[in-house]
């Protein structure tokens, strides 16, 4: 789609996305209603759909992975989105900017998860030892993950430089167990999955604390103002609503947003 036919770039309503099924959908919807502005979708099967108390506003259900690539296209302004997923597929430098951080759903972590086996593994020190070793056998540590960027980064940034990601699709935590792979990097909100494929988290192995958050294209609304408008009361309401929210390292969110939309 060219950039003069986005529907954005004619459009006064905000658009907003939000995750339209799995485990982010369901908190997300909680959220909305917490804040006074609960989800209006007219059936299961629709994918438009409307925030109650606030005119203006498009919502488009959309699937959780594809959310930042819509809101970094300007496709919809503001999307509600996992940390980690947004870490993982945001452009760097690009026009998306992080709103609201730390919103208090679908909080997890993506961790390092080696076999139970490996009873001498403990630390990524571990790890990036083992890594040589398998290296001066001609080998290299395969590792599962749907998190290519995130794990790649956090591997080299602790001494691993000897690995390569295979193409799993599915769940993650069989592949050691089926020789798919020698560990796994994934997601887990509570452990258990990682204890009863027997797997182990290390001590210094967390690669990103995630929880949900609400990210914008900062070039699709600056010229709308209508869309500034409904952005301005959402975010006010959202921040009446969870005062904890209203501040980020002392720095008011609201002015921080402000000053990247020109708002």
């Amino acid at each position: 789609m060219s950039k003069m036919s986005k529907p954005n770039s004619h459009n006064t309503r905000l658009k907003i996305a939000v995750p339209s099924d799995g485990a982010m959908y369901e908190p997300t919807k909680t959220f909305l209603a917490a804040a006074g502005v609960p989800l209006i979708r007219p059936s299961p099967r629709s994918y438009v759909a409307s925030l109650a108390n606030i005119d203006g506003i498009e919502v488009i259900l959309q699937r959780a992975r594809d959310i930042t690539f819509q809101v970094e296209e300007g496709n919809v302004d503001l999307g509600f989105v996992g940390y980690d997923d947004f870490q993982e597929r945001r452009i760097e430098g690009g026009n998306t900017v992080l709103a609201l951080s730390n919103l208090g759903f679908g909080r997890c972590e993506l961790v390092v998860a080696v076999p139970s086996s490996w009873v001498d593994v403990d630390s990524m020190a571990d790890i990036a030892d083992l890594s040589v070793e398998f290296r001066e056998s001609g080998r290299e540590f395969r590792v599962a993950t749907k998190f290519t960027r995130l794990a790649q980064r956090f591997l080299f940034q602790h001494g691993v430089s000897f690995f390569n990601l295979p193409q799993i699709s599915g769940s993650l935590e069989a592949a050691p167990a089926m020789n798919y792979s020698d560990f796994i990097i994934d997601i887990t909100a509570t452990g258990t999955s990682i204890r009863e494929n027997h797997l182990k988290t290390i001590a210094d192995g967390t690669v990103i604390n995630s929880e949900g958050c609400l990210i914008a294209n900062a070039n699709s609304l600056r010229s709308r103002e209508p869309a500034l408008e409904a952005t301005r009361e959402l975010l006010s309401r959202i921040t009446n609503a969870f005062d904890n929210l209203g501040s980020v390292n002392g720095t008011n969110i609201y002015d921080q947003l402000s000053v990247k939309l020109s708002i």
